[in-house]
């Protein structure tokens, strides 16, 4: 029995546009929608990946439920980063500091 079935993209968008409606992103909403797109198509060909790899070296992987959050959440984490290393450097240019 195969207890992690593939999760249809439908769902893993609707998943991202719940964690990542809220969040603060620097854009506008067309592209806001265009990343939460691509986190559900990005999550969908990595499990399609994974099918490709059990048939080629018959190993299985899963991708799980729990990936995809954490993958989410590491988007939050970087983009935060990023921002705040952006910030820092627009300040330093408009003091001189």
């Amino acid at each position: 029995m195969d207890w992690f079935q593939r999760w249809p993209k439908d769902a893993l968008i609707a998943v991202a546009n719940h964690y990542l409606s809220k969040y603060d992103i620097v854009c506008t909403e067309e592209v806001k929608k265009q990343v939460i797109q691509t986190m559900g198509t990005t999550h969908d060909g990595v499990a399609e990946s994974c099918t490709s790899y059990f048939e080629r070296y018959r190993r299985s992987t899963h991708v799980t439920p729990k990936s995809y959050l954490s993958f989410l959440a590491g988007y939050k984490t970087v983009y935060s980063q990023k921002r705040s290393e952006i910030q820092e450097l627009e300040h330093r240019m408009n003091t001189g500091k």
